[in-house]
This record gives structure tokens, C-alpha cells and sequence, in this order.
């Protein structure tokens, strides 16, 4: 028997319906805002969209558990691009992040695979709680074969539990300990050794690697883990001639705002900055005025942003950044599940997509950005399930 939920009486339902191409430019505003709105959940999915008074009224929904929305503004779940989820334990240091990494490297290689899932299990239910329904998930501090592997079976085992992870591998973050005087040799054993074993066993799709080693290594590394079926995702402080990457990570040094609105989707942490004092962040306000589709992350790590509050990375890329609280809802949704070639399923509240949603405790998605440090989700519902307990919603 089919289970069907109404949601009926949302003051704003956003859903962000429309192309589920990486929306560029003016497009970012465009949010699509039902007023008094209202979904059908059929087993998991969402079956119709609409005004209330038209909803309320269709057969199913008289077979329907009901939601009763009114006040409140519905939007999709929160789409987290980027994150390193195994990242060994917080550290607190005023010093800059790269210090702490060979001490991470040597811890993360110590844990065992049951405390790995212990911690990733911890920190995806933080992630609930400010609303993210899908995540891509990385180690990146492992630095070897044995460590890296072991973290993607991990990511595997902790998807739908109780949020979708998308495993990435981020090996080629640093430079590992024993290559420290050969950069080039240690992308050459990703290339040759690690890359080939994760495609044999299907652990991920996603490769990322950082623009900090020697260039001509990492423009053959792109290269052949793109034509080896990776989507390849470069994180660049400035440089944006990788034709081969699915996205650009980063781009807080960036200059050449022409060359990087041509890429394929851009992807920004400011909270990295946020975290490290460093008031220069990427020129998203520029690069959406030059036709860039822009996606935000927020680049959970406990060396350089100990935070997987979306929310916070809204606040700062409207108050900080320029981006208007359409454009940076865009950004963590439609933009973001766009990065992780997920807008089949979701990022927006459309007929046959999976029913990721937020019910906020406010009459406005806009309340969002100005309301910084509070948490507005009074529930937070992934495949037509409650996956955040409803707090009393007045």
C-alpha cells in the first residue's frame, strides 16, 4: 500500500523548479515561490506541486497523512557539495590549517574502519540538523591506498543513514609523507595505482585533486582520470584553464573573472575563509554578474572549517559576498546537486523527484541569510520521511 503524504499551507513553498542544468547569471534568482503552497508524497517522491486550494483537492490527497504548513516556508533540502566528513579529530590552533596535516595524516591512518563509521555517523547527524539532506563526502588525509580505500567503504556504508552521501576521492589533497621531495611521484601512484583500483571496485565517481602541485603533473592527471570516467573536481585559488573539470573549488585568489564564468559550475567555500580571518573571499557577485553558475559548500573540515552549517555559508556569501538570498539559495540546491550530477533527484520540489524538504520556522526563505547563527529548520524530511523531530511549530 502506498504510503502519501500532504504538505498543505506553506506560506512560501520555494521550489526552484525549472532547468536542472547549473543555473548561470541572472537565472540565479529565478526560485519559482508558491504562496499558501502545497505537495503530494507518494511513497517517497513527490507527485504533484501546486497551490493548496488545487492540491488539497486531487483524489490521493484525501488518503493522505496531512502536514500542516501554514506560516511556514518550505524550500528543498540543503545540498552540501563539498565535504570532507573523515577528517580525524578537532583540533584547536590559531595557526594556519596546513599545519596541522601530516599530524591528521598519522591519525587518520590509525583509526579503524568502525571508527571511522563511528565518527562520519556523529557528524552527518549535525548535518541534519541545519537542514542538509545530500552531501558529497571525502577523507583526503589518509595520504595512501590502504587508508583512502578503507574511507570510501565507509562513505558507502554510511549512505542513507540517514542522509545520501556521495563518496568522493580527495587523495590528492597534500602531498603524502613519504613523498615529500617528489610531488610529481606521488600523483604518478594515484594515476597509476589508486585511481585504477577505485574504478575496479566502483567505490566512487568523483575525483578531486588540488592545483597546488606541479602543473603540467596535475593538467595529465585531470586528463586521464577524466577520460577513465572520474568527474574531476579542481581546487584552484586562481588558475581556471582545466577544460577537463566537471567543477572549479575555491577560487578566492581569482583575477580572471571572464575565463572562470565560461567554466562548467564554480564551487565556493567561504567559510574556509570565514574560519581563517581572511575577509578576501572568491567574487561570486562578479562572477554571477558574468554569467558564472556558482554553487555553494560548506567545505566541512576540522582543520580549516569545523562547520557543516549551511545557514552560516548562506549568511556570509549575501552579507559578505553580494549574493542576493535567491542567488545563494540557488547555489546550495539546484547548483549544488548539479556538482554532484544528482538534479535527476534533487535540489528542487518538482513531480517526480525525491520529496528532500525543509519546513522553516519563519514566513520567509530570505529570513534565512539574516538570521545568522540561528537554526530556522523546525524538520527536516528526506524520501517523505521525518528525519529532524518537528519542534512545535507556532
Amino acid at each position: 500500500m502506498s504510503r502519501i503524504t500532504l504538505l498543505r499551507g506553506a506560506r512560501q513553498l520555494v521550489t526552484l523548479a525549472g532547468s536542472s542544468t547549473p543555473r548561470r547569471g541572472a537565472a540565479m534568482n529565478e526560485i519559482a515561490v508558491i504562496p499558501d503552497g502545497a505537495l503530494l508524497i507518494v511513497d517517497g517522491k513527490i507527485a504533484q506541486v501546486g497551490p493548496s486550494r488545487r492540491v488539497e483537492h486531487l483524489a490521493l490527497a484525501r488518503q493522505a497523512e496531512e502536514i500542516d504548513a501554514t506560516g511556514h516556508t518550505v524550500i528543498p533540502g540543503f545540498v552540501d557539495c563539498y565535504t570532507r566528513l573523515l577528517c580525524g579529530p578537532l583540533r584547536w590552533s590559531v595557526e594556519p590549517a596546513s599545519s596541522g596535516v601530516l599530524e591528521t595524516c598519522r591519525t587518520v591512518r590509525s583509526y579503524s574502519a568502525q571508527r571511522l563509521e563511528l565518527e562520519g555517523r556523529k557528524r552527518l547527524r549535525q548535518f541534519v540538523r541545519t537542514g542538509t539532506t545530500t552531501l558529497e563526502a571525502s577523507c583526503g588525509y589518509g595520504l595512501d591506498e590502504a587508508t583512502e580505500l578503507k574511507a570510501l567503504r565507509v562513505l558507502h556504508a554510511l549512505d542513507n543513514r540517514p542522509l545520501s552521501v556521495v563518496p568522493s576521492y580527495f587523495g590528492a589533497s597534500h602531498t603524502a609523507p613519504e613523498f615529500l621531495d617528489s610531488p610529481e611521484g606521488y600523483l604518478q601512484l594515484i594515476r597509476n595505482e589508486i585511481l585504477p583500483l577505485i574504478a575496479a571496485r566502483h567505490l566512487c565517481r568523483d575525483f578531486q585533486i588540488s592545483s597546488e602541485f606541479p602543473a603540467g603533473t596535475v593538467d595529465e592527471v585531470v586528463a586521464e582520470a577524466r577520460q577513465a570516467g572520474f568527474n574531476v573536481h579542481v581546487h584552484t585559488r586562481s588558475r581556471v584553464d582545466f577544460p577537463n573539470a566537471a567543477t572549479l573549488r575555491g577560487l578566492d585568489r581569482l583575477t580572471d573573472i571572464a575565463g572562470a564564468a565560461l567554466a562548467n559550475l564554480l564551487v565556493l567555500t567561504p567559510g574556509i575563509n570565514f574560519r581563517n580571518g581572511d575577509s578576501q573571499y572568491a567574487p561570486a557577485r562578479q562572477l554571477i554578474d558574468a554569467g558564472a553558475a556558482v554553487a555553494l559548500a560548506s567545505g566541512f573540515d576540522h582543520l580549516s572549517c569545523p562547520s557543516s552549517s549551511i545557514p552560516i555559508i548562506l549568511s556570509i556569501a549575501c552579507t559578505q559576498m553580494g549574493l542576493t538570498p535567491a542567488e545563494a539559495l540557488t547555489a546550495v540546491t539546484v547548483n549544488a546537486a548539479a556538482a554532484l550530477n544528482a538534479s535527476a533527484r534533487v535540489g528542487s520540489l518538482e513531480a517526480g523527484k525525491q520529496a528532500d524538504l525543509l519546513i522553516l520556522g519563519c514566513g520567509d526563505y530570505r529570513d534565512i541569510p539574516i538570521c545568522f547563527g540561528m537554526n530556522l529548520i523546525s524538520a527536516v524530511i528526506r524520501g517523505g520521511e521525518q528525519i529532524y523531530p518537528m519542534m512545535e511549530m507556532t
